[in-house]
């Protein structure tokens, strides 16, 4: 295995590992510092633009390109804590360190009981301090091609919370993302190796109350992108 992937594996181990027995305020700066961290390993220039949510809680919602995503909402909102699929919690060290994180883990196997996934949501939202983040097309893709799922956005409606719409980017961009059959070892070796990297997280448009949780998934997709410009790699994909 590369120098770089032991690296970053064991920053994640240490930080991790940082987390436990931590106060919750503490705990921000941990994952702070854990997201700085791991993207200094990877060797990325990164910027945030745009106006963050307003205090209090709220859902966050954006496109996924890959476990990158994680790492940009992380250093700029360290409060957060994420929903992700129930296979994270068996990676080695990393579903360790989600779980220490505060990740809401979710089994999207047909059948399955959800309720209590929006149990654990309603309860963070309503504590004051926690802001959830969400992919709503639920997987990884290069462009944002695929409708987003409501189930998120019927939770703010119930939980009267705003929903706040980001955007990520990356360049170059395959070789930032995790996608389809991508080996996590192999992509973070790659990163590491790439001499020009670029991460950005925008912030986009708050939606103060929810309505129709159907018709905001459809145009918060919309907005997002629409706010790629001509010749930005998301915008590519349309």
């Amino acid at each position: 295995m590369a120098l770089e992937v032991v690296k970053a594996l064991s920053n994640t181990a240490k930080h991790g590992c940082r987390l436990i027995g931590k106060t919750e305020e503490s705990k921000h700066q941990v994952k702070k510092e854990w997201a700085d961290d791991l993207l200094r390993t990877f060797g990325f220039e990164h910027r945030v633009l745009g106006a963050p949510p307003t205090e209090g809680s709220c859902i966050l919602v954006g496109n996924h390109i890959g476990f990158l995503d994680i790492l940009l909402v992380m250093a700029s909102l360290p409060e957060s804590v994420f929903i992700a699929k129930d296979d994270l919690r068996r990676w080695p060290i990393i579903g360790a360190g989600a779980a220490l994180a505060g990740t809401i883990f979710v089994n999207r196997d047909p059948g399955q009981d959800r309720s209590s996934v929006r149990s654990q949501v309603m309860a963070s939202l309503r504590s004051g301090i926690r802001k959830v983040v969400v992919f709503p097309a639920g997987t990884t893709r290069l462009y944002e091609e695929l409708p987003w799922k409501k189930g998120i956005f019927e939770i703010a409606r119930e939980a009267r919370v705003p929903v706040k719409l980001f955007r990520v980017n990356y360049e170059p961009l395959r070789q930032c993302a995790y996608v389809d059959d991508d080996n996590l070892l192999k992509q973070i070796k790659g990163l590491t190796r790439l001499k020009k990297k670029r991460a950005t997280l925008q912030w986009l448009s708050e939606t103060p109350l929810v309505e129709d949780p159907l018709a905001l998934a459809k145009s918060l997709r919309e907005e997002l992108l629409a706010s790629a410009s001509a010749g930005d790699s998301l915008a590519s994909g349309e």
